[in-house]
Protein backbone atom coordinates (compact mmCIF):
# COMPACT_ATOMS: atom_id res chain seq x y z
CA UNK A 1 0.00 0.00 0.00
CA UNK A 2 2.86 2.33 0.72
CA UNK A 3 4.27 1.91 -2.77
CA UNK A 4 0.86 2.37 -4.40
CA UNK A 5 0.21 5.54 -2.39
CA UNK A 6 3.56 6.94 -3.37
CA UNK A 7 2.89 6.39 -7.04
CA UNK A 8 -0.53 7.95 -6.82
CA UNK A 9 0.83 10.90 -4.86
CA UNK A 10 3.55 11.47 -7.47
CA UNK A 11 1.04 11.40 -10.33
CA UNK A 12 0.14 15.13 -10.23
CA UNK A 13 3.80 16.08 -10.30
CA UNK A 14 4.35 13.88 -13.33
CA UNK A 15 1.34 15.41 -15.02
CA UNK A 16 2.63 18.93 -14.37
CA UNK A 17 6.00 17.96 -15.80
CA UNK A 18 4.44 16.57 -19.00
CA UNK A 19 2.33 19.71 -19.46
CA UNK A 20 5.38 21.96 -18.98
CA UNK A 21 7.47 19.91 -21.41
CA UNK A 22 4.71 20.09 -24.03
CA UNK A 23 4.54 23.84 -23.68
CA UNK A 24 8.29 24.12 -24.12
CA UNK A 25 8.16 22.01 -27.27
CA UNK A 26 5.71 24.46 -28.80
CA UNK A 27 7.15 27.69 -27.41
CA UNK A 28 10.91 27.01 -27.74
CA UNK A 29 11.01 27.05 -31.57
CA UNK A 30 9.33 30.43 -31.60
CA UNK A 31 11.76 31.76 -28.98
CA UNK A 32 14.78 30.46 -30.88
CA UNK A 33 13.42 31.84 -34.16
CA UNK A 34 12.91 35.23 -32.53
CA UNK A 35 16.46 35.10 -31.11
CA UNK A 36 17.94 34.11 -34.51
CA UNK A 37 15.99 36.89 -36.20
CA UNK A 38 17.29 39.35 -33.60
CA UNK A 39 20.89 38.17 -34.17
CA UNK A 40 20.46 38.50 -37.93
CA UNK A 41 19.09 42.00 -37.49
CA UNK A 42 22.09 42.95 -35.35
CA UNK A 43 24.48 41.52 -37.95
CA UNK A 44 22.69 43.40 -40.73
CA UNK A 45 22.82 46.61 -38.69
CA UNK A 46 26.55 46.06 -38.12
CA UNK A 47 27.08 45.58 -41.86
CA UNK A 48 25.18 48.79 -42.55
CA UNK A 49 27.28 50.68 -40.01
CA UNK A 50 30.45 49.19 -41.50
CA UNK A 51 29.61 50.24 -45.05
CA UNK A 52 27.95 53.54 -44.13
CA UNK A 53 30.03 56.60 -44.91
CA UNK A 54 29.97 60.23 -44.14
CA UNK A 55 29.35 62.54 -47.10
CA UNK A 56 32.97 63.68 -47.22
CA UNK A 57 34.16 60.05 -47.07
CA UNK A 58 31.94 59.20 -50.03
CA UNK A 59 33.40 62.09 -52.04
CA UNK A 60 36.98 61.10 -51.20
CA UNK A 61 36.36 57.43 -51.99
CA UNK A 62 34.83 58.19 -55.40
CA UNK A 63 38.21 58.10 -57.25
CA UNK A 64 38.92 54.75 -55.62
CA UNK A 65 35.59 53.36 -56.78
CA UNK A 66 36.26 54.61 -60.30
CA UNK A 67 39.68 52.94 -60.31
CA UNK A 68 38.30 49.73 -58.83
CA UNK A 69 35.30 49.48 -61.23
CA UNK A 70 37.26 48.23 -64.32
CA UNK A 71 38.91 45.54 -62.21
CA UNK A 72 35.53 44.50 -60.81
CA UNK A 73 34.06 44.20 -64.31
CA UNK A 74 37.12 42.34 -65.52
CA UNK A 75 36.90 39.84 -62.68
CA UNK A 76 33.16 39.36 -63.21
CA UNK A 77 33.46 38.87 -66.97
CA UNK A 78 36.31 36.40 -66.58
CA UNK A 79 34.55 34.27 -63.96
CA UNK A 80 33.48 31.56 -66.42
CA UNK A 81 36.94 31.34 -67.97
CA UNK A 82 38.55 31.21 -64.56
CA UNK A 83 36.22 28.39 -63.52
CA UNK A 84 37.13 26.40 -66.65
CA UNK A 85 40.84 26.95 -66.10
CA UNK A 86 40.48 25.91 -62.49
CA UNK A 87 38.65 22.73 -63.49
CA UNK A 88 41.55 21.77 -65.79
CA UNK A 89 43.93 22.13 -62.79
CA UNK A 90 46.12 24.64 -64.64
CA UNK A 91 45.86 27.08 -61.76
CA UNK A 92 46.79 24.41 -59.25
CA UNK A 93 49.82 23.34 -61.30
CA UNK A 94 51.06 26.89 -61.76
CA UNK A 95 50.39 27.61 -58.10
CA UNK A 96 52.53 24.64 -57.15
CA UNK A 97 55.41 26.31 -58.98
CA UNK A 98 54.83 29.95 -57.99
CA UNK A 99 53.43 29.47 -54.50
CA UNK A 100 53.34 26.27 -52.54
CA UNK A 101 50.28 25.25 -50.56
CA UNK A 102 52.15 25.52 -47.29
CA UNK A 103 53.36 29.04 -48.14
CA UNK A 104 57.04 28.10 -47.95
CA UNK A 105 57.74 29.08 -51.56
CA UNK A 106 56.32 32.00 -53.57
CA UNK A 107 56.99 34.19 -56.58
CA UNK A 108 55.38 37.65 -56.66
CA UNK A 109 55.54 40.66 -58.98
CA UNK A 110 56.76 43.89 -57.41
CA UNK A 111 56.76 47.58 -58.23
CA UNK A 112 58.12 50.65 -56.47
CA UNK A 113 58.31 54.19 -57.80
CA UNK A 114 62.00 54.41 -56.99
CA UNK A 115 63.23 51.14 -58.50
CA UNK A 116 60.60 50.14 -61.07
CA UNK A 117 58.98 46.76 -61.77
CA UNK A 118 60.36 43.35 -60.94
CA UNK A 119 59.68 40.26 -58.90
CA UNK A 120 60.67 38.61 -55.65
CA UNK A 121 60.91 34.91 -54.89
CA UNK A 122 61.40 33.37 -51.46
CA UNK A 123 61.89 29.99 -49.89
CA UNK A 124 61.12 29.54 -46.22
CA UNK A 125 62.15 26.80 -43.86
CA UNK A 126 65.73 26.17 -44.98
CA UNK A 127 67.78 24.94 -41.99
CA UNK A 128 65.07 26.12 -39.55
CA UNK A 129 61.35 26.99 -39.82
CA UNK A 130 61.86 30.75 -39.35
CA UNK A 131 64.56 31.19 -42.01
CA UNK A 132 63.73 32.87 -45.31
CA UNK A 133 65.87 32.94 -48.47
CA UNK A 134 64.79 35.74 -50.84
CA UNK A 135 65.79 37.09 -54.24
CA UNK A 136 64.49 40.50 -55.33
CA UNK A 137 64.96 42.19 -58.69
CA UNK A 138 63.63 45.47 -60.08
CA UNK A 139 64.24 47.63 -63.13
CA UNK A 140 62.82 51.02 -64.09
CA UNK A 141 63.20 53.90 -66.52
CA UNK A 142 66.65 55.24 -67.42
CA UNK A 143 68.18 51.92 -66.43
CA UNK A 144 67.30 52.16 -62.74
CA UNK A 145 67.82 48.73 -61.22
CA UNK A 146 68.18 46.82 -58.00
CA UNK A 147 69.12 43.22 -57.18
CA UNK A 148 69.20 41.76 -53.70
CA UNK A 149 69.80 38.30 -52.27
CA UNK A 150 69.11 37.81 -48.58
CA UNK A 151 68.86 35.00 -46.06
CA UNK A 152 67.04 36.07 -42.94
CA UNK A 153 66.50 34.54 -39.49
CA UNK A 154 68.96 31.69 -39.88
CA UNK A 155 69.22 29.97 -36.52
CA UNK A 156 72.64 30.27 -34.89
CA UNK A 157 73.71 29.59 -31.29
CA UNK A 158 72.07 32.16 -29.03
CA UNK A 159 69.90 33.83 -31.64
CA UNK A 160 69.51 34.25 -35.39
CA UNK A 161 71.66 35.54 -38.24
CA UNK A 162 70.97 37.60 -41.38
CA UNK A 163 73.01 37.80 -44.59
CA UNK A 164 72.39 40.01 -47.63
CA UNK A 165 74.12 41.16 -50.80
CA UNK A 166 72.75 44.07 -52.82
CA UNK A 167 73.53 45.95 -56.01
CA UNK A 168 71.60 49.03 -57.12
CA UNK A 169 71.94 51.69 -59.77
CA UNK A 170 69.91 54.85 -59.10
CA UNK A 171 70.57 56.49 -62.42
CA UNK A 172 68.60 59.74 -62.13
CA UNK A 173 68.69 61.04 -58.56
CA UNK A 174 68.04 64.72 -57.91
CA UNK A 175 70.16 67.10 -55.86
CA UNK A 176 68.86 70.54 -54.88
CA UNK A 177 71.58 71.64 -52.50
CA UNK A 178 71.92 71.36 -48.74
CA UNK A 179 69.82 72.82 -45.97
CA UNK A 180 66.15 73.68 -45.42
CA UNK A 181 66.24 76.64 -47.83
CA UNK A 182 67.51 74.86 -50.94
CA UNK A 183 65.83 76.07 -54.12
CA UNK A 184 63.92 73.95 -56.61
CA UNK A 185 65.54 75.97 -59.41
CA UNK A 186 68.95 74.56 -58.43
CA UNK A 187 68.01 70.96 -59.21
CA UNK A 188 70.74 68.85 -60.76
CA UNK A 189 71.00 65.16 -61.62
CA UNK A 190 73.41 62.39 -60.68
CA UNK A 191 73.64 58.58 -60.62
CA UNK A 192 74.47 56.58 -57.52
CA UNK A 193 75.91 53.10 -58.02
CA UNK A 194 76.22 50.96 -54.91
CA UNK A 195 77.25 47.42 -54.04
CA UNK A 196 76.87 46.25 -50.44
CA UNK A 197 77.26 43.16 -48.28
CA UNK A 198 75.73 42.98 -44.80
CA UNK A 199 75.80 40.39 -42.01
CA UNK A 200 73.86 40.57 -38.79
CA UNK A 201 73.22 38.75 -35.54
CA UNK A 202 70.02 39.20 -33.56
CA UNK A 203 67.93 37.87 -30.73
CA UNK A 204 64.23 37.90 -29.87
CA UNK A 205 63.91 39.22 -26.33
CA UNK A 206 60.17 38.48 -26.33
CA UNK A 207 57.36 37.91 -28.80
CA UNK A 208 57.33 41.64 -29.63
CA UNK A 209 60.89 42.85 -28.93
CA UNK A 210 64.05 42.05 -30.88
CA UNK A 211 67.49 43.52 -31.40
CA UNK A 212 70.07 43.12 -34.16
CA UNK A 213 73.74 44.03 -34.60
CA UNK A 214 74.96 44.46 -38.19
CA UNK A 215 78.29 44.86 -39.94
CA UNK A 216 78.55 45.84 -43.58
CA UNK A 217 80.78 46.83 -46.46
CA UNK A 218 79.76 49.21 -49.25
CA UNK A 219 81.25 50.45 -52.48
CA UNK A 220 79.78 53.77 -53.70
CA UNK A 221 80.25 55.66 -56.97
CA UNK A 222 78.68 58.99 -57.92
CA UNK A 223 78.36 59.14 -61.71
CA UNK A 224 76.76 61.31 -64.36
CA UNK A 225 72.97 61.20 -64.21
CA UNK A 226 70.80 60.02 -67.11
CA UNK A 227 68.25 62.84 -67.02
CA UNK A 228 69.42 64.98 -69.92
CA UNK A 229 66.94 67.75 -69.09
CA UNK A 230 68.88 68.69 -65.96
CA UNK A 231 72.47 69.82 -65.36
CA UNK A 232 74.84 67.21 -63.96
CA UNK A 233 75.66 67.34 -60.27
CA UNK A 234 79.15 66.09 -61.10
CA UNK A 235 79.70 69.18 -63.30
CA UNK A 236 78.36 71.71 -60.81
CA UNK A 237 80.18 70.45 -57.71
CA UNK A 238 83.62 69.17 -56.82
CA UNK A 239 84.91 67.26 -53.81
CA UNK A 240 85.80 70.53 -52.12
CA UNK A 241 82.27 71.94 -52.47
CA UNK A 242 80.21 68.75 -52.00
CA UNK A 243 81.56 65.85 -49.98
CA UNK A 244 81.37 62.52 -51.80
CA UNK A 245 81.41 63.79 -55.38
CA UNK A 246 84.17 62.75 -57.72
CA UNK A 247 85.63 59.79 -55.83
CA UNK A 248 84.83 56.14 -55.21
CA UNK A 249 84.16 55.59 -51.52
CA UNK A 250 84.35 52.28 -49.68
CA UNK A 251 82.54 52.37 -46.36
CA UNK A 252 82.56 49.93 -43.45
CA UNK A 253 79.53 49.99 -41.14
CA UNK A 254 78.66 48.83 -37.65
CA UNK A 255 75.08 49.29 -36.53
CA UNK A 256 72.49 48.24 -33.96
CA UNK A 257 68.72 48.02 -34.35
CA UNK A 258 66.13 47.63 -31.57
CA UNK A 259 62.47 47.07 -32.44
CA UNK A 260 59.23 46.67 -30.52
CA UNK A 261 56.25 45.51 -32.58
CA UNK A 262 52.90 45.37 -30.77
CA UNK A 263 50.54 45.53 -33.76
CA UNK A 264 47.46 43.35 -33.34
CA UNK A 265 47.79 42.17 -36.97
CA UNK A 266 50.10 42.84 -39.91
CA UNK A 267 47.96 43.75 -42.90
CA UNK A 268 45.39 45.97 -41.24
CA UNK A 269 46.49 46.94 -37.73
CA UNK A 270 43.93 48.75 -35.60
CA UNK A 271 45.80 48.88 -32.29
CA UNK A 272 49.33 48.66 -30.99
CA UNK A 273 52.27 50.06 -32.88
CA UNK A 274 55.93 49.89 -33.84
CA UNK A 275 58.94 51.46 -32.20
CA UNK A 276 62.43 51.22 -33.70
CA UNK A 277 65.74 52.68 -32.64
CA UNK A 278 68.88 52.66 -34.80
CA UNK A 279 72.47 53.58 -34.05
CA UNK A 280 75.50 53.22 -36.29
CA UNK A 281 79.12 54.04 -37.03
CA UNK A 282 80.63 54.28 -40.52
CA UNK A 283 84.05 55.10 -41.90
CA UNK A 284 85.98 55.09 -45.15
CA UNK A 285 88.31 52.12 -45.60
CA UNK A 286 90.54 53.39 -48.39
CA UNK A 287 90.00 57.08 -47.66
CA UNK A 288 90.15 58.19 -44.01
CA UNK A 289 88.56 61.54 -44.87
CA UNK A 290 85.13 60.02 -44.26
CA UNK A 291 83.70 58.99 -40.90
CA UNK A 292 80.37 59.59 -39.17
CA UNK A 293 77.85 58.26 -36.67
CA UNK A 294 74.07 58.35 -36.77
CA UNK A 295 71.05 57.86 -34.54
CA UNK A 296 67.43 57.42 -35.53
CA UNK A 297 64.08 56.73 -33.88
CA UNK A 298 60.72 55.96 -35.49
CA UNK A 299 57.39 55.52 -33.67
CA UNK A 300 54.03 54.52 -35.18
CA UNK A 301 50.77 54.00 -33.26
CA UNK A 302 47.39 52.75 -34.50
CA UNK A 303 44.05 53.75 -32.97
CA UNK A 304 40.67 52.21 -33.76
CA UNK A 305 38.12 55.02 -33.91
CA UNK A 306 34.73 53.60 -34.91
CA UNK A 307 33.31 51.13 -37.45
CA UNK A 308 36.72 50.01 -38.76
CA UNK A 309 38.08 53.56 -39.04
CA UNK A 310 41.74 53.67 -38.03
CA UNK A 311 44.02 56.59 -37.25
CA UNK A 312 47.76 55.96 -37.73
CA UNK A 313 50.16 58.45 -36.15
CA UNK A 314 53.88 58.44 -36.82
CA UNK A 315 56.84 60.48 -35.55
CA UNK A 316 60.51 60.10 -36.38
CA UNK A 317 63.84 61.83 -36.04
CA UNK A 318 67.38 61.29 -37.30
CA UNK A 319 70.79 62.74 -36.49
CA UNK A 320 74.09 62.22 -38.34
CA UNK A 321 77.38 63.77 -37.24
CA UNK A 322 81.01 63.56 -38.45
CA UNK A 323 83.60 61.77 -36.34
CA UNK A 324 86.35 64.23 -35.34
CA UNK A 325 87.05 66.40 -38.39
CA UNK A 326 86.02 63.85 -41.00
CA UNK A 327 83.37 64.31 -43.66
CA UNK A 328 79.91 62.93 -44.38
CA UNK A 329 79.13 62.00 -48.02
CA UNK A 330 76.15 64.07 -49.13
CA UNK A 331 74.07 60.97 -49.93
CA UNK A 332 74.46 59.81 -46.31
CA UNK A 333 72.72 62.91 -44.94
CA UNK A 334 69.14 62.71 -43.74
CA UNK A 335 66.66 63.64 -46.45
CA UNK A 336 63.02 64.54 -46.94
CA UNK A 337 61.08 63.76 -50.09
CA UNK A 338 61.04 59.97 -50.24
CA UNK A 339 57.73 58.17 -49.87
CA UNK A 340 58.86 57.03 -46.42
CA UNK A 341 59.21 60.66 -45.27
CA UNK A 342 57.05 63.29 -47.03
CA UNK A 343 54.78 62.25 -49.89
CA UNK A 344 54.48 65.18 -52.29
CA UNK A 345 58.12 66.27 -52.67
CA UNK A 346 60.89 65.04 -54.95
CA UNK A 347 63.32 62.48 -53.58
CA UNK A 348 66.20 64.23 -51.89
CA UNK A 349 64.39 67.57 -52.01
CA UNK A 350 65.82 68.60 -48.64
CA UNK A 351 69.06 67.20 -47.16
CA UNK A 352 70.94 68.00 -43.99
CA UNK A 353 72.43 66.43 -40.89
CA UNK A 354 69.27 66.46 -38.73
CA UNK A 355 65.71 65.54 -39.60
CA UNK A 356 62.36 65.37 -37.83
CA UNK A 357 59.07 64.22 -39.36
CA UNK A 358 55.50 63.34 -38.40
CA UNK A 359 52.50 61.82 -40.17
CA UNK A 360 48.78 61.43 -39.52
CA UNK A 361 46.86 58.95 -41.68
CA UNK A 362 43.12 58.27 -41.53
CA UNK A 363 41.89 55.00 -43.05
CA UNK A 364 38.34 53.88 -43.78
CA UNK A 365 37.11 50.73 -45.57
CA UNK A 366 35.83 50.69 -49.15
CA UNK A 367 35.24 46.95 -49.19
CA UNK A 368 34.61 44.75 -46.19
CA UNK A 369 36.77 41.73 -45.41
CA UNK A 370 34.50 38.86 -46.39
CA UNK A 371 37.00 36.13 -45.60
CA UNK A 372 39.18 38.08 -43.15
CA UNK A 373 41.98 37.68 -45.70
CA UNK A 374 41.81 40.77 -47.91
CA UNK A 375 40.39 44.25 -47.71
CA UNK A 376 40.44 47.61 -49.51
CA UNK A 377 40.84 50.90 -47.65
CA UNK A 378 40.90 54.53 -48.68
CA UNK A 379 43.18 56.87 -46.78
CA UNK A 380 43.85 60.55 -46.16
CA UNK A 381 47.22 61.72 -44.88
CA UNK A 382 49.10 64.75 -43.67
CA UNK A 383 52.92 64.63 -43.72
CA UNK A 384 55.24 67.22 -42.23
CA UNK A 385 58.99 67.42 -41.65
CA UNK A 386 62.07 69.57 -41.65
CA UNK A 387 65.85 69.26 -41.88
CA UNK A 388 68.65 71.39 -40.47
CA UNK A 389 72.33 71.21 -39.64
CA UNK A 390 71.52 71.45 -35.92
CA UNK A 391 67.90 70.73 -35.11
CA UNK A 392 68.43 71.17 -31.38
CA UNK A 393 69.48 74.78 -31.84
CA UNK A 394 67.22 75.85 -34.74
CA UNK A 395 64.03 73.81 -34.50
CA UNK A 396 61.02 75.90 -35.52
CA UNK A 397 57.37 74.99 -36.02
CA UNK A 398 56.97 77.33 -38.99
CA UNK A 399 59.91 75.61 -40.78
CA UNK A 400 57.97 72.38 -41.37
CA UNK A 401 57.42 71.32 -44.98
CA UNK A 402 53.85 70.03 -45.28
CA UNK A 403 52.08 67.76 -47.78
CA UNK A 404 48.50 66.50 -48.04
CA UNK A 405 47.22 63.51 -49.95
CA UNK A 406 44.96 60.54 -50.33
CA UNK A 407 45.25 56.98 -51.57
CA UNK A 408 44.14 53.37 -51.64
CA UNK A 409 45.58 50.33 -49.93
CA UNK A 410 44.81 46.69 -50.67
CA UNK A 411 45.96 44.35 -47.92
CA UNK A 412 45.81 40.77 -46.74
CA UNK A 413 46.58 39.08 -43.44
CA UNK A 414 50.34 39.12 -44.14
CA UNK A 415 50.66 42.81 -45.03
CA UNK A 416 49.96 45.37 -47.73
CA UNK A 417 49.92 44.10 -51.29
CA UNK A 418 49.10 47.27 -53.26
CA UNK A 419 49.32 50.89 -52.21
CA UNK A 420 48.54 53.86 -54.48
CA UNK A 421 48.96 57.41 -53.18
CA UNK A 422 48.73 61.00 -54.41
CA UNK A 423 50.67 63.60 -52.42
CA UNK A 424 50.56 67.37 -52.88
CA UNK A 425 53.38 69.49 -51.52
CA UNK A 426 54.04 73.18 -51.88
CA UNK A 427 55.86 72.75 -55.19
CA UNK A 428 54.27 69.79 -56.99
CA UNK A 429 51.97 66.76 -56.96
CA UNK A 430 53.50 63.29 -56.93
CA UNK A 431 52.09 59.80 -57.49
CA UNK A 432 53.29 56.67 -55.69
CA UNK A 433 52.58 53.03 -56.44
CA UNK A 434 53.89 50.12 -54.37
CA UNK A 435 53.17 46.49 -55.25
CA UNK A 436 54.13 43.71 -52.79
Amino acid sequence: MVNVRTRLTGGPHLLRFLVLAGCLLFVAPALFAESAASDEQEREAARERYTARETWETIVSLPGKVIYFPFKMLFTGAAASAAYIDETKIVARVNDILESDDGLRALKPTYASRYGAGFKVHQKGLLNPQSKLSLRTAMGLRWRQKYELSWEHVRVPGGFGDLSARYQMLSDESFFGLGPNSSQDEESNYAHEQAAVTAGFGMNLSTSVSWTIQVGYELNDILDGRDTDLPLTTDLYTESTLSGVGSRITIARLGAHLEHDSRNRLGNPSSGGQLSFDAGLAGGLEDDRFGFWRLGVDITRYYHLFYQRVLALRAGAGVVRPISNRQIPFYELNELGRRETIRGYSRGRYRDRDMVLCTAEYRFPLRAEKSKRTGLDALLFLDAGQVHDSMFDRFAIDAFKVALGCGLRLYNRDGETVRFEIGRGKEQTRFYLVLN
